[in-house]
């Protein structure tokens, strides 16, 4: 090892800091100078005006607020003044006023305005806090529920959220969008096979020629060293080993037919004309003078935007019996039983310095329990955050040193670490749970408690596995080799989830690991076929610094047991003969490989390899590549290549009954009843699946050519001649792979067939062109500008583009020639596709794609089958945004928008917009829907009356900041119109563990025993009050089914459950590109597939993501390049 600029002689020896991993640090409340209200805050007198009915509301929960469940019977004039019954646990008479002059600040003068630097917080009466309770202590931290209080501090923006109920003292309000606080030598062996060290031989260190080494037969092994001589890899001192595998009735809804009403301070009053719809929808209750309407039926008062939204309630809904036949079902939800619902948690805060590196931390809190509290057992989640049931036995702040053994030390010297743990909040109550079933809202769910419970079902798993994000994983027996240098661990996730009663959600899980290995191992992993080490890193070193860039190795001198280290790596250097370094202070500098020779007696077998930088980024200490081991248990965000995902689902893809064993396994290996911390807590999960009742919806008939219908059965369908179709008269093949002539003349022959089957006139290829695919991706794409370029201007229809499997970079080349440089439609098909799938089943799927872009309808939903809403003009809207990868930071995020523009709901059209990374709200919605509104009126020939917005990818903590911003902007944007529409908007979730399994096989459709299409689920483990539903929609094709999740943001149109949940199950049969009902509705479908092009259009360059006018000069170029797609608005399917 040598290290660059200024050295000493100890090349080998020395520590360098180890770097820090990522992850953001969550802070929790503190207790600082927070004053708090009594234990029994239910019982606060308000001045002489009575008990409020809601403990939470009076003093309690958010003391702020003085208001119980009915605001009409208990009026409080100062109800941020109530006194608390018990002194000592505040420090003022007002134990409300936690901040600042007015007792119903909780910061500041002004308890709804935002300074600089603040965040929505949770209880917002109760002081400053820091973390999860913003609203306790001095706030540095980020509330779990943004609508409900105010906490200060480095919290991440939330555009558009307030707090839902303030009191005296204008508001505020903050505008959607826009948030605050942001050689030479002996001849060696074949490379990758050890060699003999020198000292073995009998030459002295430093030997440079002599006797011929041994010449094993293959590449791959690292030097002799301990680590592979009776030990696996990474045995040596380092993480702790790793074991192998082996909870109320809703409140009673108001009178169908009854208008809404204003709730405003203690009076009631008939909500006032309707407003008008640019000042967006309707929102949640406020005291500041703000009207309350549910949206569920009659006129809708639309109030400023900004502030938080009232979804709508199930109990409002329209009465409509629903359809369907029953169906018996398991869940892979545990019921979360509570001995006793009065129990009080502490919240604790935690400080340990130093925070780095971060596996320590729980050791470091594991022996603070030993020490000072060990008849106690809290939970801990490895950040910030401690929760315990009462007290710990010390006063409200403790701070200790521990020390903690450092195993990847070769000393295994202790570490010693300062720990602090304060008091934030003394009142987390169990029975908050209870009181969110009654009448809880999703926007405004009891998260502390929530978080609180989750982290202590969490304390088993954490402290015996490898935890990644909400799963855990152990090393296999027999790990299963996904390629490229990685390997398969199996694992479970487990959450805690909140439906009509609390569950824990667990589910079989899998991921991929670096496998623990040498480094010349890997590069062998990466390209076996390349004769010399040499060889295979000259073509992969970009992708194998890539790879180990941020991973930990072990290095280590063969024989010399003192050299061994680990450390982090930062990437690759220049090779051992090219990187030198100081000696002394003499000024004279030695290569690395000299170094090693003549000082540590280890000839560099691959000298020409590059050095890996380790260990402090701005330190220059260099290794050689061959004597680095990768250390097992390391897992990392970066995206699995092809074949690696498509070798994990060949796994993954179980039936039913394995995905039951499995999952009872996973049951079994977490114990959660066993964990002391869940004892103490009184907790107790099940360990039977929860039994549900659920219901299969009809499918839709189906319309084709002259209304011929079709009735889907078991989620398929064989489908008919196509509804609308035009001609393809001129149509060539350009082919840019190897494979033979006859076998493409066959493809074609047999797709014109096809065509005509579909009543569809394909008249024949001209002769096919033929494009050499390899060399220089700049010279393929200029081939490829110049060949399309004259297709385009000879007047082609379509380019059949036969591409190579192999060829990752090709789809991306052609579809951005094609599309935003010449103007010319294109169907892409793979080489493999073309001579050996040359078959009826593929040939008809592929006229399915080119009808749809050629602007034809293949099937539309038959009247019979159609929902009531569909008798009016209906613009259906799909909505996604595409992240990058984990580990790209400088790729922008992609925002897609489709639209229907047709009164079948067939046809649709996109709009794809660059924005920030990770950004998920879309900040340009109001442009694209004025856009895609005007579109719709000028093909129907008139605006629609009803809007339907199914929105992709949001979770339930970004449900009032997407209605607060998207919602606004679909509002505004059809104001602009002059017209005001009913709109409902929903949620599309996909990323979830919830899994179904039929208790009678015989209901079951296919061979995997899935549910059949069409079952859904909304009742027992859905929101107790709002319009959720879990819905399959498709025929599994392998594995178990995933059901998708749906979550009604706002419905306007007053449609009844029935109604969304059939229109909903109709949409997944209008999929273009299959005779199969998919597994969400289409335009949010299509909505994926345009993201999707968005990021193919930005393979290869390099779009600066620091300033926004680098991503919005882009989209403007990509949208200026689309006018071609005005002809043929679906060219993305």
């Amino acid at each position: 090892m040598g290290k660059k600029g200024k050295g000493k002689g100890g090349g080998a020896g020395g520590n360098a800091a180890s770097g820090s991993q990522g992850g953001a640090q969550q802070t929790s409340a503190q207790s600082g100078n927070a004053q708090r209200q009594g234990q029994n805050p239910g019982q606060a007198q308000n001045q002489g005006q009575g008990q409020a009915q809601n403990p939470g509301q009076a003093q309690g929960r958010n003391p702020g607020q003085g208001q119980g469940q009915n605001p009409g019977q208990a009026r409080v004039q100062n109800p941020g003044q109530a006194q608390s019954q018990n002194p000592a646990l505040g420090q003022s008479q007002n134990p409300g006023q936690a901040q600042g002059q007015n007792p119903r600040q909780a910061q500041g003068q002004n308890p709804t305005a935002w300074g600089p630097g603040q965040n929505p917080g949770q209880n917002p009466g109760q002081g400053r806090g820091r973390g999860q309770n913003p609203g306790q202590g001095q706030g540095r931290g980020r509330g779990q529920n943004p609508s409900q209080g105010q906490g200060r501090g480095r919290g991440a923006p939330n555009p558009g959220f307030q707090p839902p109920i303030q009191h005296q003292g204008p508001a505020q309000v903050l505008p959607p969008g826009q948030a605050q606080g942001y050689a030479s030598g002996p001849r060696q062996p074949p490379w990758g096979q050890p060699s003999p060290n020198p000292t073995q031989q009998g030459h002295p260190p430093g030997f440079a020629s002599g006797s011929r080494a041994p010449q094993p037969s293959s590449w791959g092994q690292p030097s002799p060293n301990p680590t592979q001589q009776g030990q696996p890899p990474g045995s040596a001192p380092g993480p702790r080993p790793l074991q192998p595998s082996s909870w109320g009735q809703p409140s009673p809804p108001p009178a169908q037919g009854v208008p809404p009403q204003v709730v405003h301070g203690d009076t009631v009053q008939k909500s006032s004309a309707q407003s008008e719809s640019s000042k967006g929808p309707q929102q949640a209750p406020s005291s500041s003078g703000d009207a309350r309407v549910t949206p569920a039926g009659g006129q809708v008062s639309r109030a400023q935007p900004g502030k938080s939204f009232a979804l709508p309630q199930r109990a409002n809904c329209p009465p409509d019996p629903k359809v369907g036949r029953p169906i018996q079902l398991e869940v892979n939800h545990l019921l979360l039983q509570i001995r006793d619902p009065t129990v009080k948690i502490y919240h604790y805060d935690v400080a340990i310095d130093p925070d780095k590196p971060k596996r320590f931390m729980r050791l470091v809190m594991e022996e603070m329990q030993k020490k000072f509290y060990p008849r106690n057992f809290p939970g801990f989640d490895g950040k910030k955050n401690l929760y315990s049931k009462g007290p710990l036995p010390f006063n409200t702040e403790i701070s200790e040193e521990v020390n903690v053994r450092d195993d990847e030390r070769q000393d295994n010297k202790p570490k010693t670490f300062k720990v602090t743990i304060k008091l934030a909040r003394n009142n987390i109550s169990l029975q908050e749970l209870f009181a969110y079933q009654k009448s809880g809202r999703s926007t405004s769910t009891p998260q502390d408690v929530i978080q609180a419970l989750d982290v202590i079902l969490r304390s088993a798993g954490s402290q015996r596995f490898v935890q990644v994000g909400r799963s855990f994983f152990c090393p296999p027996v027999s790990p299963m080799d996904l390629g490229n240098g990685m390997e398969l661990w199996y694992g479970y996730f487990q959450s805690f989830i909140m439906g009509n009663k609390p569950y824990l959600n667990i589910d079989v899980a899998h991921k991929g690991f670096p496998t623990s290995q040498s480094l010349l191992k890997l590069l062998k992993a990466f390209d076996s076929r390349s004769a010399t080490p040499e060889e295979a890193m000259k073509y992969n070193q970009h992708e194998l610094e890539r790879f180990i860039k941020g991973l930990k190795v072990e290095y280590q001198v063969p024989n010399i047991e003192t050299s061994k280290r680990t450390y982090r790596v930062n990437g690759l250097r220049r090779n051992a003969f090219e990187e030198r370094f100081q000696m002394g202070d003499d000024g004279k500098t030695i290569t690395i490989g000299e170094y090693f020779a003549k000082h540590k007696g280890y000839q560099l077998r691959f000298p020409n390899l590059p050095c890996v930088h380790v260990g402090h980024r701005e330190k220059d200490v260099l290794v050689p590549f061959e004597l680095c081991v990768l250390l097992p248990g390391q897992a990392t965000q970066k995206k699995l290549d092809e074949g690696q995902t498509a070798k994990m689902v060949k796994v993954a893809a179980t039936n039913v009954q394995d995905r039951k064993n499995k999952i009872k396994e996973a049951m079994q290996r977490a114990n959660v009843n066993a964990s002391p911390q869940v004892k103490e807590l009184g907790l107790s999960v099940a360990t039977e699946f929860a039994k549900i009742n659920g219901r299969i919806l009809p499918a839709p008939k189906l319309a084709y050519y002259q209304n011929r219908t079709v009735q889907p059965m078991k989620g398929v369908w064989r489908g008919g001649q196509f509804r609308e179709t035009r001609a393809l008269k001129k149509w060539i093949c350009l082919q840019i792979c190897n494979i033979p002539r006859e076998a493409l003349s066959s493809f074609a022959e047999n797709l014109r067939s096809e065509a005509g089957k579909v009543n569809m006139f394909m008249e024949k290829p001209d002769p096919p062109i033929i494009m050499d695919g390899r060399g220089n991706p700049q010279k393929i794409l200029k081939d490829l500008r110049e060949r399309l370029g004259e297709l385009s201007k000879q007047g082609y229809q379509l380019v059949l583009v036969v591409i190579s499997g192999y060829n990752k970079q090709i789809y991306g080349q052609v579809k951005q020639v094609a599309e935003l440089q010449v103007g010319v439609l294109t169907q892409c098909v793979k080489d493999l596709t073309v001579t050996r799938r040359n078959n009826q089943a593929t040939v008809h799927n592929i006229m399915l794609k080119i009808n749809a872009k050629f602007n034809g309808i293949n099937q539309v939903i038959d009247d019979s089958s159609k929902v009531k809403c569909f008798n009016n003009k209906v613009l259906v809207f799909g909505a996604d945004v595409t992240h990058p990868s984990p580990d790209a930071k400088d790729i922008p995020s992609v925002a897609a928008v489709t639209a229907s523009h047709d009164v079948k709901g067939f046809k649709y059209n996109m709009r794809i917009r660059l924005q920030a990374p990770r950004q998920e709200m879309i900040e340009d919605l109001e442009a694209i829907v004025y856009e895609q509104v005007g579109i719709y009126s000028k093909e129907t020939g008139g605006l629609p009356q009803h809007v339907v917005f199914y929105r992709d990818g949001v979770s339930e903590g970004q449900f009032q900041q997407v209605l607060g911003i998207e919602l606004t902007a679909i509002f505004k944007a059809c104001a602009r119109h002059s017209f005001k529409p009913k709109v409902t908007f929903l949620v599309v979730q996909k990323r979830h563990h919830t899994r179904f399994f039929p208790m009678n096989p015989r209901d079951s459709d296919d061979r995997n025993g899935n549910v059949p299409a069409g079952t859904i689920v909304d009742m027992e483990i859905t929101h107790p009050n709002e319009i959720d539903f879990y819905l399959v929609s498709h025929a599994s094709i392998q594995g178990v089914a995933r059901p998708t999740k749906y979550h009604v943001l706002w419905d306007d149109a007053n449609m009844s459950e029935n109604d969304i949940q059939l229109m909903t199950y109709n949409l997944c049969h209008l999929f273009t590109r299959c005779d199969r009902a998919v597994s969400y509705p289409a335009p949010t479908y299509y909505a994926h597939l345009a993201a999707s092009r968005g990021r193919v259009y930005l393979e290869g360059k390099s779009v600066r993501c620091e300033e926004k006018k680098d991503w919005v000069k882009e989209s403007k170029i990509i949208q200026t390049a689309l006018n071609f797609t005005q002809t043929s608005p679906m060219y993305f399917v």
